[in-house]
């Protein structure tokens, strides 16, 4: 098949982005041809989403929501695809800026959920429903494909490694001594988050063990106190902490590709180092377990982990516990345990 394809995955989450690499994949299979992909440009990672054999370029657009965004975000992607004149488009969310810019674009075939009012402005009549919503993202992209004939041979997110910027990360960092451990530390959901002491006391067990010489503290500058929390705990200790806060997240992308593995809360950073084939231990508080599809990705549950809470009420999330008690309830042992166990 010659078609010009475009898969659409509008949310700025790291994670939920990456979870959807299978789902691109899947769709650069059944047409045998590698396809293009929009998403958001708040991520900045259209270079490592088209570094895969599967994904030919990537288009940025803000997809914002409300009225002062939403005409702009529209009529720039309607010109963006009126420039590349796509045979057929993907949706891969409910959302329905893009479906309307394919519509005015002229975009043959408009494929998508049709939760809601999306599905007037498609072309597909097999939609998901609204009770469908309870699912998790990457159980929502599954189905849709599945009732339009796409089949997903491919469960786990890959990305392809950069070589050449891994050695530029490798010659900046070579006087910090081997093993290199990522620490992802924060959540823009403070429910997900693991205390700053745990990962202290955890890289100096690692540190005793061999495991870890070499700390990259993975966080946002807006998160900034909770690297500061673990500096604060022994100075003497400090010289085995990089502290990331300020780098920008492609730097960051980069290191994360370098290390030998990485350990952090359920979070973008550990989706990303997952789909990097880094050996990533997630540490899983109240959020979905079965969401995280990452053949490298060790799951670290808490004791009162509820596979009930991985169907929605309404949708998928409205039953979380939005306080930090599971996450915190797993122990530094615990997760060292793990690490260890994998190690040998």
């Amino acid at each position: 098949m010659n078609e010009k394809i475009l898969v659409v995955y509008t949310s700025p989450k790291l994670g939920d982005a990456i979870s959807q690499l299978t789902f691109i994949r899947a769709i650069s299979d059944h047409y045998k041809s590698p396809v293009s992909i929009a998403i958001n440009t708040n991520m900045k990672l259209a270079n490592s989403f088209t570094n895969v054999d599967y994904v030919n370029f990537a288009i940025s657009n803000g997809f914002r929501k409300g009225f002062k965004f939403f005409f702009k975000d529209l009529f720039s992607f309607v010109s963006e695809l009126k420039k590349k004149n796509f045979h057929t488009m993907y949706v891969l969310d409910k959302t329905k800026l893009p479906v309307i810019a394919a519509r005015l674009a002229g975009i043959k075939n408009i494929i998508g959920p049709g939760i809601g009012s999306q599905k007037y402005f498609l072309t597909n009549k097999a939609y998901l429903n609204k009770s469908d919503l309870k699912l998790s993202y990457p159980f929502q992209s599954l189905k849709f494909l599945k009732i339009n004939n796409i089949i997903v041979n491919h469960r786990s997110p890959k990305l392809s490694i950069d070589f050449e910027k891994q050695e530029k990360i490798k010659k900046e960092f070579q006087k910090f001594p081997r093993p290199w451990v990522a620490m992802g530390i924060d959540s823009s959901e403070d429910n997900r988050i693991w205390s700053p002491n745990n990962f202290f006391k955890l890289a100096k067990k690692l540190k005793e063990k061999k495991i870890g010489s070499t700390f990259f503290l993975i966080c946002h500058i807006g998160k900034q106190h909770l690297a500061d929390e673990i500096l604060k705990n022994d100075n003497s200790f400090n010289d085995n902490f990089i502290d990331c806060r300020s780098m920008n997240i492609l730097k960051i992308i980069d290191i994360i590709s370098s290390v030998d593995f990485f350990v952090g809360i359920d979070s973008g950073p550990s989706c990303l180092a997952a789909a990097f084939d880094i050996n990533t231990f997630c540490l899983i508080g109240p959020t979905d377990a079965s969401a995280l599809w990452y053949d490298r990705l060790v799951k670290i549950k808490s004791k009162n982990y509820n596979n009930k809470r991985e169907i929605g009420i309404l949708r998928h999330g409205d039953n979380f516990d939005q306080s930090d008690a599971e996450v915190n309830s797993i122990d530094v042992k615990t997760v060292l345990d793990k690490i260890v166990e994998f190690s040998n």
